[in-house]
């Protein structure tokens, strides 16, 4: 994912965590905002916080943007789903809703 649209998409998504996930929201932002990494470590994180991860991915593909720098990168966010759909993490029904998603793209 460029430079570009990787911090696009975060700095769409960051604003969609939930107050009870600010929590996990800093944990995930962390190499990014504090130690100025392009990237995003998911690896240590448990079933719960990949999952809610995976919610705020789902919000932000639902808010139907109609930007066109979205709408632009949807592939990139298509790429990004399908990804986090095979992770045996992702929760059964999340992973139905990425392959939704992935099918009306």
């Amino acid at each position: 994912m460029s430079t570009i649209s990787f911090d696009y998409l975060l700095e769409k998504m960051r604003p969609l965590y939930l107050e009870s996930e600010f929590y996990l929201k800093n944990e995930i932002y962390q190499v990014y905002d504090d130690e100025g990494h392009d990237f995003l470590y998911l690896e240590t994180l448990s079933s719960e916080g990949f999952n809610i991860f995976v919610l705020v991915l789902l919000r932000l593909f639902s808010l139907n943007s109609t930007e066109r720098f979205f709408e632009t990168r949807k592939a990139t966010l298509i790429d990004l789903i399908l990804l986090l759909k095979i992770d045996a993490r992702c929760d059964n029904s999340l992973g139905l809703r990425l392959g939704a998603l992935y099918a009306g793209a």
